[in-house]
């Protein structure tokens, strides 16, 4: 196993699979097999969801889940569509809350999160999909 010095020192993050370390400014994600890799942390950044469907809910509501620490950011916006095809075309529009009531006409439906961090913390987005009223 590697070792992490969370004060900056000579020692390097730990390597099994598994571990987590913020090192330097980068995120080290140890891989097994004494592999890892690193990435940098983002401040700023934009998630979309794949497209998602109502099923056979008609009063459906599309709902998440999200965590927004002091000092970050998370707007979400919402779009939707009759045919998953239709969701490229469709506009996005602002979403509050936790819930977002969907057009009836509309079976498919997408989320999109920006997302904004003060380097330390970043907001969480955890998409539950169309649930019953």
């Amino acid at each position: 196993h590697g070792r992490f010095d969370a004060a900056g020192g000579s020692q390097v993050p730990p390597h099994h699979r598994g571990a987590i370390a913020l090192h330097r400014g980068r995120l080290w994600v140890g891989a097994g097999e004494g592999r890892m890799y690193a990435g940098t942390f983002e401040e700023k950044g934009r998630w979309t969801s794949a497209a998602l469907e109502r099923g056979p809910y008609q009063d459906a509501v599309l709902a998440w889940e999200s965590s927004v620490p002091e000092g970050t950011v998370l707007k979400l916006k919402v779009r939707s569509a009759e045919s998953r095809e239709g969701l490229d075309g469709a506009a996005w529009v602002d979403a509050t809350g936790n819930r977002h009531v969907v057009t009836d006409s509309h079976r498919f439906a997408q989320v999109r999160a920006e997302l904004g961090s003060d380097g330390k913390k970043t907001p969480v987005v955890r998409v539950s999909g169309f649930v019953k009223k």
